[in-house]
């Protein structure tokens, strides 16, 4: 990976950490306005959190992924990621290890995570029909896109019930 200075056309540094290409890049979207890291997947299975201001890996996470990494997002104490193998993982960038993981049927090739929402999409297969009658190529894509809601309150019931039922 490498940092460009774009208004100078510098480059400004180069990161170091993975063994296969770079599939994608988040920056962060600290709630504080202070970017200072950014994340990376790849197909070498591992996502590496990296620092603007040094070279090295701040962290690696690994060990969760069977293939490559498709997606990743992160916020002030989190990375989410998706993969080729269908899994989207959670992880604690404060202990440095997998929180926990939700498994897909298909590869995951976008995860977006907010305070209250996981969207996960798919794109399990591409199928080209061609028809050589009318000389015209028609390419169809099937795919998934899910919602997870986290902003139910598992309490919300039992608060709401009579006193006569607590």
């Amino acid at each position: 990976l490498r940092l460009y200075d774009l208004p100078n056309g510098i480059h400004k540094r180069s990161f170091k950490g993975h063994y296969g290409k770079i599939n994608c890049v988040e920056f962060d979207n600290n709630s504080l306005g202070r970017r200072t890291q950014f994340v990376s997947g790849s197909e070498d299975k591992r996502v590496i959190v990296h620092d603007y201001r040094d070279s090295q890996p701040v962290m690696r996470l690994s060990g969760g992924h069977t293939d490559a990494v498709l997606c990743v997002q992160m916020d002030d104490w989190k990375v989410v990621s998706g993969s080729r193998d269908g899994t989207v993982i959670f992880w604690d960038l404060r202990k440095g290890h997998e929180l926990w993981n939700i498994q897909e049927r298909h590869p995951v090739s976008l995860c977006v995570i907010n305070d209250h929402h996981l969207i996960t999409a798919h794109v399990p297969s591409v199928k080209v029909l061609h028809d050589p009658n009318a000389d015209t190529l028609y390419i169809r894509q099937r795919g998934l896109v899910r919602i997870y809601d986290f902003s139910v309150d598992p309490l919300f019931y039992t608060r709401k019930l009579p006193s006569i039922c607590s």
